[in-house]
């Protein structure tokens, strides 16, 4: 009888413990890993150009586009840029390095209509016939330009190749008054054959002055976003909402541009930055995530 009694005991005692476990234990919750920080993009800086162009040039051209001091293509990378005061388009040539600047193109081969603010260009062989073409963004208007390439130096103006609505990308009441620099650069982002665009504008953060009246005037405007124009075939683009990438410490009136190439010959297109307070040619390496 006791036997029993202890047995029962037992098992009651048992049973208590297992449900007071029971009611203590909690099924596993699996916290999800936070999201890794973005890689900050590898940079090289690969040229300056001279201290006394640094405020005056214009665009920035990264391409083969200069052979043996004429414009043309040889394999090599160049760096170009137009200079406001004369507004000829200087290369430093590719090869092993670069080589000191020289006027390679005189302003009355690709226009007179050539303004600092408001204005971006880019080189690009657009038609794959071996000649490098120009082209220039004017962001009141809204619109890109070409300027073919028909060979010898000569170009062909046609007054309007793309389009694109910039909407609330333009925040900035200054860029009505054309006192604000942009950028342009022109590849093929997706190799579908088609000329694509990147277009940088200066920004800023949301607790900056750079909403204020002044605009782009205003001394906090010391951020770039870059944003893609894709061509989409039969004269249609469409202008990506988000930027690629923010780049701080680009003054509105510095004489900063963007470029694209392949510089290290891995398939994607690289961009590429000019900052004019040094004059320094910076190389972002695309490793897929610009």
């Amino acid at each position: 009888m006791k036997k029993g009694l202890a047995k029962i005991v037992s098992v009651l005692a048992a049973s208590a413990t297992i449900a007071t476990l029971s009611g203590c234990i909690k099924p596993s919750v699996i916290e999800p890993e936070p999201e890794p920080e973005p890689t900050p993009p590898v940079t090289k800086v690969i040229a300056q150009i001279p201290q006394q162009d640094w405020e005056t040039k214009l665009g920035l051209f990264i391409g083969d586009f200069v052979s043996d001091g004429q414009f043309g293509q040889d394999g090599s990378p160049d760096i170009g840029y137009i200079l406001q005061e004369n507004r000829n388009l200087y290369a430093m040539e590719g090869n092993s390095s670069f080589l000191s600047p020289k006027a390679i193109l005189r302003h009355s081969k690709f226009g007179d209509r050539v303004r600092k603010s408001g204005v971006g260009w880019a080189a690009y062989d657009y038609d794959h016939d071996g000649d490098p073409d120009l082209f220039k963004l004017n962001i009141n208007e809204s619109w890109i330009q070409l300027l073919e390439n028909l060979g010898n130096g000569n170009f062909k103006h046609l007054e309007v190749f793309a389009t694109f609505p910039l909407g609330n990308l333009l925040p900035l009441p200054g860029y009505t008054h054309w006192n604000c620099e942009v950028g342009l650069a022109a590849y093929d982002r997706n190799n579908d054959g088609l000329v694509d665009f990147d277009i940088a504008l200066p920004t800023s953060p949301p607790d900056q002055s750079c909403s204020s009246p002044t605009g782009c005037k205003s001394g906090s405007c010391n951020e770039i976003s870059i944003y893609h124009l894709e061509n989409l075939g039969g004269g249609s683009f469409a202008l990506h909402p988000g930027p690629i990438l923010k780049l701080k410490g680009y003054r509105w009136n510095s004489g900063w541009d963007i470029a694209r190439y392949d510089f290290d010959s891995d398939g994607l297109p690289d961009l590429f930055v000019v900052k004019g307070s040094t004059g320094n040619v910076i190389v972002y390496f695309n490793r897929g995530n610009l």
